[in-house]
């Protein structure tokens, strides 16, 4: 038995697309990106459940994950976001996975595996126009154009690029989104002259989705918004609750030193209760002394420095907790909760963390659910 368990609400990963989906022009699809176990939620599962509800198209980093979700039986296109190794490009043809190029290499290594496999295979072309990452510049994309279609066992199948802070609420954000958006449509026209008619075109990622509607192109691609994650779109929930229980419950004297670092010291006579979970569970080092856990349904602190596999919080609340009661570290239980806004605020992280770190943890038994 596991120390720590991660419950997914499949009913509310449902509503949060269809609410992503009421936001959107008739005709533009939807991408649910489900990489990295769906941030931590389960991949097929996820993938399951946001097809069912009409994601035409599913979203992965790595060619393993597309594998994956081939072999659970998902005809959809599914895009890889994150690239692929050269050495890995029969496999991407092979699984009719949807790879996104952004250099020659990558282009002549399909068209040699397509080839290979007597097949034809669509690719997704990224142009950088302010995220600094993948993708290429605007002077290099005319060559990459002609590359690909020199090839004929290779198509343009999807133009795209990405938004580095439309999640951010400030004017210079904003105006940078705007420029970002204004690069990329004068992108979409470039290949539109050049002859080329993508069927998939999309820089929309979550917060553009739901703040920038101009950026929707034919393709959006949701993800944390799924999970809801998104901080001031509050039509999406979050699905995810994680729970442990109460190893031991020990009481200590005023004035004794609580856990590494002696970090906390006891203000008066205490009841600590003692949860089996820690940063090598996913619960970080970061929330030592700030966050709260929910036993019998109140909010109880986290004293002390987390370890590595413990947790102390302070009983005081609930004197009458006693050892093998659940211990909520994030979602609701009965009136009280604790959210994960408010453990990103804690760790002073972002929400996709919080997510991955806990849902994905290797010590979880995890658990899905599709309530009535």
């Amino acid at each position: 038995m596991g120390w720590m368990s991660v419950e997914v609400d499949g009913s509310i990963l449902r509503n949060n697309l269809r609410a992503v989906k009421s936001l959107l022009s008739p005709g533009t699809a939807v991408a649910a990106v489900v990489k990295s176990g769906a941030y931590g939620h389960g991949m097929v599962e996820a993938a399951r459940a946001f097809t069912e509800e009409g994601a035409e198209v599913l979203a992965v980093s790595m060619p393993n994950e597309g594998v994956e979700l081939r072999e659970a039986g998902f005809p959809q296109p599914i895009i890889l976001l994150g690239g692929f190794f050269l050495e890995d490009a029969e496999v991407v043809v092979k699984q009719r996975l949807s790879p996104v190029v952004s250099c020659s290499e990558a282009i002549d290594a399909l068209a040699r595996a397509a080839s290979r496999c007597g097949e034809r295979l669509g690719v997704h072309l990224k142009v950088d126009t302010g995220m600094g990452r993948r993708g290429c510049g605007e002077d290099e994309l005319r060559d990459l154009l002609d590359r690909i279609s020199s090839h004929p066992e290779l198509s343009l199948e999807g133009l795209l690029s990405h938004l580095s802070v439309a999640d951010v609420d400030d004017e210079e954000a904003r105006e940078y989104t705007q420029q970002q958006l204004i690069r990329f449509n004068s992108v979409v026209e470039m290949v539109k002259r050049a002859g080329f008619r993508p069927r998939w075109v999309h820089i929309a990622n979550s917060a553009a989705i739901a703040w920038y509607p101009k950026s929707h192109h034919t393709l959006v691609r949701p993800g944390i918004v799924l999970y809801g994650g998104l901080k001031g779109f509050e039509e999406a929930k979050e699905a995810m609750r994680v729970a442990s229980r109460l190893v031991e419950i020990r009481q200590v004297k005023k004035g004794s030193c609580i856990s590494y670092g002696r970090t906390f010291v006891a203000p008066r006579d205490m009841l600590l209760g003692i949860v089996p979970v820690g940063y090598a569970t996913g619960y970080l080092r970061g929330i030592s002394n700030k966050g709260f856990m929910v036993v019998r349904g109140r909010r109880v602190p986290v004293v002390g420095t987390v370890c590595m596999d413990l947790t102390l919080l302070d009983l005081f609340q609930v004197p009458e907790a006693e050892i093998g009661d659940e211990v909520v570290l994030m979602g609701r239980q009965g009136e009280a909760g604790v959210s994960v806004f408010e453990i990103a605020e804690w760790l002073g992280t972002i929400t996709y963390e919080v997510f991955c770190l806990l849902g994905n943890s290797v010590f979880a038994e995890r658990r899905w659910i599709e309530p009535a």
